[in-house]
């Protein structure tokens, strides 16, 4: 592999572990043979096959809204950005990084970025909203609840916690298999852009992101990827989210045999410490 692949590689292996990235890579370096074009061509399909599952967890986030209208977590809530209605929602940029929470496999361990409740402010986050994000355990929404006096109800994709709900865990999914989808969202849609550390006051005085691209597949292969999913919500009938679910179950299971399917073959590994937090989750915050 060349250097293109091995940055991608480390991208992702801020995200799910190195072990893992370096064992999807490989595998997708061998299917697409090193050929940008082939493997770019076989993330525009993955991104096809995602699309009822991120549909269907559009319209999961807009039955459970109510009142309170969507906010999209950035980045990892992106997927939603390619589907219709939803790619209309408000996008907030907040992670562990500037919300001062350790991230366990990156390493990253920072202190709340001083401008962070402006920017909270700036987009109307002091008043209710819905918190729409991959999930999985609410270090972020603890801490927004707590420190900053947020109120919101989260919406997660997938959920270890009991008093979060999560869109797979209502579809039946178990945490196993939860884990493996939630963690191949990382891998099927790379990050275009660096988990943004901090954040800026702009020319007109807004606080604002710092974002920088990503590496090179990560751009390209994350853009076709979403580019995929618009292009097959755009088809007349998608099939139900459970058969798309199982589908790529499926792909998972096929992929234990080395064979790049775009679905990781297991998990990263779970937080270490992911069992004592869920023993201190305050009792007052629930809306399961």
């Amino acid at each position: 592999m060349n250097r293109l692949w091995f940055e991608f590689e480390r991208t992702l292996a801020s995200e799910i572990g190195m072990n893992l990235a370096r064992l999807f890579v490989g595998s997708l370096f061998r299917s697409s043979k090193g050929d940008i074009a082939v493997a770019t061509d076989l993330y525009h399909k993955i991104g096809v096959a995602w699309a009822p599952v991120v549909v269907g967890w559009r319209d999961w986030v807009i039955e459970r809204a109510r009142h309170d209208p969507p906010i999209l977590i950035m980045r990892d809530a992106k997927p939603l950005t390619a589907a219709p209605t939803s790619d209309m929602w408000p996008r907030v940029w907040l992670n562990r990084q500037n919300c001062g929470v350790v991230d366990e496999i990156s390493g990253d361990e920072t202190s709340k970025h001083p401008l962070l409740g402006e920017y909270l402010e700036q987009h109307g986050l002091d008043q209710p909203f819905t918190f729409v994000d991959s999930g999985c355990w609410g270090t972020i929404v603890r801490d927004l609840h707590l420190q900053s006096g947020l109120v919101f109800q989260p919406l997660f994709f997938f959920s270890h916690n009991r008093a979060i709900p999560g869109f797979l865990n209502d579809l039946g999914v178990d945490e196993k298999n939860g884990e493996i989808l939630n963690d191949s969202m990382e891998c099927c849609f790379p990050n275009f852009t660096v988990r943004p550390a901090s954040l800026i006051r702009g020319s007109k005085g807004l606080i604002l992101p710092e974002l920088f691209e990503s590496d090179v597949l990560s751009v390209k292969l994350g853009r076709t990827a979403l580019s995929g999913v618009s292009d097959g919500t755009a088809r007349r009938q998608l099939i139900d989210p459970v058969e798309a679910v199982e589908r790529l179950l499926e792909l998972s299971a096929i992929a234990r045999g080395g064979i790049f399917t775009g679905i990781l073959p297991h998990s990263s590994p779970t937080w270490s410490r992911g069992d004592q937090f869920l023993r201190d989750w305050p009792r007052e915050l629930s809306w399961s």
